[in-house]
């Protein structure tokens, strides 16, 4: 099956309740975890969940194509395609209270929105990374957006009126990360389905674990070699989402 009949096939998956599917899928995994040699892409035909095909198919996917930056580009090239409204996303990454940072974006003004909240302090990526926090941001219309008085008008100027942000890396990194999606129109992302999200960034946060780099020029500079391996990928996006 083509990467893009599987992107397809995650699309329509957002109907499904994903909620119920996560957890049977973790369950599942769970049971087999510790077994010697043992991985999720072993277990994908045995595993019946629509969410476990599609996480195991999709990390294949992801780790096929060479590269830091590349597997970065095809998360949020995913993200556009399986999230209803979706106009751009894109991947934010910075070191604790430092310059953020944006190693991969469908359009350019995934930069101009990182450096408006890097400016102004504020903004989804600001909220999903807060400690204690839910991981999590989002905002229905940015025009009317009260919690980013400065972030907001900025955004519509953009062209962007919603935003959905999820954080990406594990907790006791010294760095922070989010996926962000964004609809050009209030309202936009109203179907969204957080699960999907947050597969996508654990596929990122996967791509990047142990490697010392925020800034496009450094994930480069990596080296395919540090990709991380599909199946290693894989169960380190399942320990994230579990």
């Amino acid at each position: 099956m083509s990467a893009s009949a599987r992107e397809a096939g995650m699309a329509g998956a957002v109907e499904s309740s994903w909620a119920e599917d996560r957890q049977r899928f973790i369950s599942r995994f769970s049971q087999r975890r510790d077994q010697r040699g043992h991985t999720v892409a072993d277990d994908r035909a045995r595993l019946w969940s629509p969410l476990a095909r599609q996480f195991a198919d999709l990390g294949r996917d992801l780790y096929a194509v060479g590269g830091l930056t590349a597997a970065l580009d095809r998360v949020v090239g995913v993200a556009t395609r399986v999230v209803p409204g979706a106009a751009l996303a894109s991947i934010t990454l910075a070191r604790r209270g430092g310059r953020l940072h944006t190693p991969s974006s469908t359009h350019e003004s995934g930069v101009t929105l990182d450096e408006i909240q890097r400016l102004h302090g504020e903004g989804p990526f600001w909220d999903a990374v807060r400690p204690n926090g839910t991981g999590m941001a989002s905002s229905a219309d940015l025009a009317h957006e009260q919690a980013w008085p400065q972030f907001g008008p900025w955004a519509v100027e953009e062209g962007v009126r919603g935003v959905v942000s999820v954080a990406m890396l594990p907790e006791g990194d010294d760095r922070l990360g989010a996926l962000n999606v964004y609809a050009a129109e209030p309202r936009g992302l109203a179907a969204v389905d957080p699960d999907v999200l947050l597969i996508l960034a654990s596929f990122a946060a996967a791509a990047i674990s142990g490697v010392d780099a925020v800034t496009a020029d450094e994930l480069r500079a990596a080296g395919d070699a540090r990709v991380v391996p599909s199946p290693r990928a894989m169960e380190y996006a399942t320990n994230f989402l579990m």
